[in-house]
């Protein structure tokens, strides 16, 4: 295993501590109310208006995961692939969005574009720093007990959970099979003899993970799986936990409020 999502769960922080199903419930719910926007943003953004409440849903995002205390260079590098998927969208929307032009240099520029795709990705930015602590400062089981509490359905947690497992054990055997096309000179080139050989590779590799997958149903029926989520761990809610909940539930309240009225 690599424990890519909970490698800091072992740090000690109020978030930490949080009791897990609070957690996910007020982050979700936080995530939530950033996603929504004025009527008629769109249309008709306003600097003054709905600026001010996206910095602000982004400071609430950061400040909880300085709260938790998580290193924030690599929250920031885990954030670097939507980074990139955000900066073009940061590009594209002010040379394409009907608008006020802008002559910048030889290229028209709008700045209603411009002002659209900042407070999209300002909302985004401020969704995704928030996965990281929900997801992030607690053991992944723990996590998705906590998702099966919270009601979420259990075939689908089983289902996270099989993926969060396995996607590491595909990874080495392709990794494997990488490297024993390198040691018989196999060298990826533009043409159809590396597509061919790439073809075959994955073949293998769907036709492995389903003997796999039929071996691993076969040995979690011996060992009495019928479909429940079971584990060790128990949760008990504390005044910490819902005064926690309460304080940043309320502060996310307050920035919708400010945003929708």
């Amino acid at each position: 295993m690599h424990p890519e999502i909970d490698r800091f769960a072992h740090l000690d922080s109020l978030v930490h501590r949080w009791d897990p199903r609070w957690k996910l419930a007020c982050l979700f719910l936080l995530m939530l109310s950033m996603g929504l926007e004025r009527p008629g943003t769109r249309d008709h953004p306003s600097w003054e208006a709905d600026l001010p409440p996206a910095l602000g849903c982004l400071g609430l995002s950061i400040a909880i995961v300085l709260l938790a205390r998580l290193p924030f260079a690599v929250v920031l590098t885990r954030l670097r692939g939507v980074a990139w998927f955000l900066g073009i969208v940061l590009v594209i929307f002010p040379l394409t969005y009907p608008g006020e032009k802008i002559v910048i240099g030889f290229v028209p520029v709008s700045s209603t574009g411009f002002l659209v795709a900042l407070l999209m990705v300002l909302r985004a930015f401020s969704i995704l720093l928030l996965a990281i602590p929900a997801f992030g400062t607690s053991r992944f089981d723990v996590t998705m007990k906590a998702l099966w509490r919270l009601r979420f359905p259990a075939p689908l947690v089983q289902i996270i959970l099989f993926t969060y497992r396995y996607v590491f054990v595909y990874w080495a055997q392709l990794r494997r099979m990488l490297i024993a096309s390198r040691a018989r000179g196999f060298h990826p080139r533009p043409d159809l003899r590396t597509l061919r050989v790439a073809g075959n590779g994955l073949g293998v590799l769907l036709v492995g993970s389903i003997e796999r997958t039929q071996r691993i149903h076969g040995a979690m029926k011996c060992r009495g799986f019928f479909g429940t989520f079971r584990t060790l761990e128990e949760f008990r809610t504390r005044f910490a936990d819902v005064a926690l909940f309460s304080v940043i539930l309320g502060a996310g309240v307050l920035l919708l409020l400010w945003r929708l009225l």
